[in-house]
């Protein structure tokens, strides 16, 4: 019996990542964590290279050949701009300003390292992204919170691209 059930969930297994490779998928994933002893929210926000450096071609109208040795010169402050204009965060009902602290690059995804001081009690956490969904309006940004023991996963859209967490 448990032989059957293993064929099953692996056909089933099968037959699901058979379909990614019908259609590709647009997503990016953020991963926001409050550290307590430094008082700050340490923040990974990744995007597949490609879908990045379309977004931004379009915008710029010029080639940026992202992680080549041919990358333009101002790439990054192409992408700082782009991330710090479509991630925006309120805690406690006011928008805050991140720092940003850098990116790299591994294999087709780049990785953004950005930081938040944040030293009073948190009330409300706000998010949104935005980002890619001028290219594809497809896109889904995920979130994954976690702040003080408390964990939230958000789908953003273009539709609804706000995700709010209250305490």
């Amino acid at each position: 019996m448990k032989f059957i059930q293993k064929s099953g969930l692996f056909l089933l297994l099968i037959i699901s990542l058979s379909s990614f490779t019908l259609h590709k998928y647009y997503i990016s994933l953020t991963d926001i964590k409050y550290n307590e002893k430094n008082k700050s929210f340490e923040i990974i926000s990744n995007a597949f290279i490609d879908d990045l450096e379309l977004t931004l071609e379009n915008l710029h109208q010029k080639d940026l050949e992202l992680d080549t040795p041919k990358e333009a010169p101002d790439a990054k402050e192409l992408m700082k701009n782009y991330v710090e204009k479509h991630l925006e965060i309120w805690i406690n009902k006011k928008k805050q300003k991140f720092k940003y602290i850098g990116k790299e690059y591994d294999t087709d995804i780049v990785l953004f390292y950005l930081e938040i001081p944040f030293q009073e009690e948190i009330k409300s956490f706000e998010i949104k992204n935005t980002a890619i969904m001028e290219t594809y309006p497809e896109q889904r940004n995920i979130i994954k919170l976690e702040i003080n023991g408390k964990y939230k996963t958000f789908h953003l859209t273009k539709r609804e691209n706000k995700g709010l967490l209250i305490f």
